[in-house]
């Protein structure tokens, strides 16, 4: 992303539909078939008739392999416009002569190239779109993440934000959750963490939590068990003025 808005590039989103089926299988893969369900025609067999097996000749949404079946499926067809996959990750790939790259999440892809021109011979029906069905546009949300890219004479910039998402992901958690309050994740600005860091026990996160953020732990106390530090996380202390509202509501 940096590299693109370096290069004063456009970027450009798009999504495959239906991008899981269709795709040739690279093993057999032998499928037990629902109750009733004849594999070579519309017969409604009996439900206590004995299981029918089928084997899967087209991949399908669900299946372990069904990304790497997609991946297998697009690439030629990048490579067909000029792109490699970088040998740094096998979803960047570079076009070979001009100064274009893409990068590929299973079936939604980011386009960065000179102008709309080059981004209509990839994603267009001349490109992509010649033999698959995309929906294709500037770069405006994709992954869970909202763009604004802003380019002005003077500098070139890109905002990310995750905040559609959180809201999202607060809404599915239950009523009342949009509504609660914020807290920045426990964790030291600067610090650098290695693996000596990550604990393999409730009691090793605890320590941890206390020993590497202070600040976070409950009331600075240094020696506050796990079980309340779990129990403080589901259920935080009241503030000061949230004590005295309740207490005017007892008497």
């Amino acid at each position: 992303m940096a590299w693109a808005v370096a290069k004063g590039l456009r970027l450009y989103e798009w999504d495959e539909e239906a991008a899981f089926y269709g795709n040739e299988m690279d093993k057999p893969l032998v499928v037990k078939l629902p109750p009733g369900f004849h594999p070579t025609s519309d017969e409604i067999l009996p439900l206590d008739s004995p299981p029918m097996y089928a084997t899967m000749v087209k991949g399908v949404p669900g299946i372990p392999q069904g990304s790497l079946l997609q991946y297998n499926d697009i690439t030629p067809a990048l490579r067909d416009l000029g792109f490699e996959p970088a040998q740094a990750d096998n979803c960047l790939f570079i076009h070979s002569s001009l100064t274009m790259a893409a990068t590929l999440h299973v079936d939604d892809g980011i386009l960065a190239c000179p102008s709309l021109a080059h981004a209509e011979a990839i994603l267009g029906e001349r490109g992509l779109g010649k033999t698959r069905k995309l929906t294709w546009g500037p770069l405006k949300s994709t992954l869970g993440i909202d763009f604004k890219i802003v380019y002005t004479p003077e500098r070139r910039t890109v905002f990310m934000s995750q905040s559609a998402y959180a809201a999202t992901i607060m809404e599915r958690a239950g009523p009342g959750m949009p509504e609660c309050n914020p807290a920045r994740t426990p964790a030291i600005p600067g610090y650098r963490y290695t693996k000596a860091d990550c604990p393999a026990t409730d009691e090793e996160k605890a320590k941890v939590l206390i020993t590497h953020n202070p600040h976070q732990s409950i009331n600075n106390n240094p020696s506050t068990s796990t079980t309340t530090i779990m129990q403080w996380c589901k259920h935080p202390p009241l503030t000061k003025h949230e004590n005295e509202k309740q207490n005017v509501g007892r008497e």
